[in-house]
């Protein structure tokens, strides 16, 4: 059956017209769903637009000159820019192939290291996104020898790949006594077919590695436990961006405030 299925989709795909093709697709999904009880062509339907989901990927990234263009339509990385002084020393944790470590160091002239666990993205940033102002590690940073103070470290769409978080977190506060974190993470709440997907029991998450994806209260329930203090957040795009600080920090500002007030 596998076989003939292929014979025949290859069929339509060389020889009908790119409109015939996608009417012929249409037709058949409607024939199907019309048969369906609605929670199985609910299931039918939204397995479709996983897929679907999954194939705009490679067709994007070459539509934008080899660079998917969500970096370019979401502009986080403006977020990170408009937070980190000239003299902010910054840790860019999962900085992937380095596109937002050269963003921070051509927005701010700050210097930024950029420490990823696959070394493969780290040889591709080190070719693809030099800066003087950047430095690209391999190796966990809870563990790496920096030698100079980080003053802000940034985790854009990282926190949701790692478990615990609360420990995690705590531990780069402890191992660097940053006065910010600029965090980034995706949320549950972007659209109600998250939702529908998880009552129907489907993979809900828009990564597979994902261990979770944020409602707002979650978001700031998690941060308090981690000790953070949330200065401000804004949501945009299904996303949470967030200036978090530690409580040392914290009290410093205060003492600060409070200093400035009585004089």
């Amino acid at each position: 059956m596998k076989y003939l299925v292929s014979f025949l989709t290859t069929c339509c795909a060389q020889l009908l017209s790119t409109r015939k093709c996608r009417e012929l697709i249409q037709g058949v999904i409607l024939k199907k769903i019309a048969k369906l009880p609605p929670r199985e062509a609910l299931v039918f339907l939204l397995d479709l637009d996983s897929f679907l989901f999954k194939q705009t990927h490679g067709p994007a990234i070459a539509y934008n000159q080899g660079v998917h263009p969500c970096q370019r339509i979401l502009n986080y990385k403006q977020y990170y820019i408009e937070r980190i002084k000239p003299t902010d020393v910054v840790l860019d944790v999962g900085s992937h192939e380095g596109t937002i470590c050269k963003a921070i160091a051509e927005g701010t002239g700050a210097k930024v290291y950029g420490v990823e666990l696959l070394e493969e993205r780290v040889q591709k940033a080190r070719q693809d996104s030099q800066h003087p102002n950047v430095e690209y590690l391999y190796g966990d940073a809870l563990t790496l020898p920096i030698e100079q103070p980080i003053t802000t470290i940034v985790l854009s769409a990282v926190l949701e790949h790692i478990e615990p978080r609360v420990d995690f977190l705590k531990n780069l506060v402890q191992k660097y006594h940053p006065r910010q974190i600029l965090i980034r993470v995706p949320m549950f709440t972007r659209e109600y077919r998250v939702a529908l997907r998880k009552e129907l029991g489907l993979r809900y998450q828009m990564d597979s590695t994902h261990y979770i994806e944020y409602t707002r209260q979650e978001f700031l329930e998690e941060m308090a436990e981690a000790g953070l203090t949330v200065m401000d957040y804004e949501i945009e795009w299904g996303e949470i961006y967030a200036t978090c600080v530690p409580p040392e920090v914290q009290t410093v500002q205060s003492t600060s405030s409070q200093s400035q007030v009585l004089v």
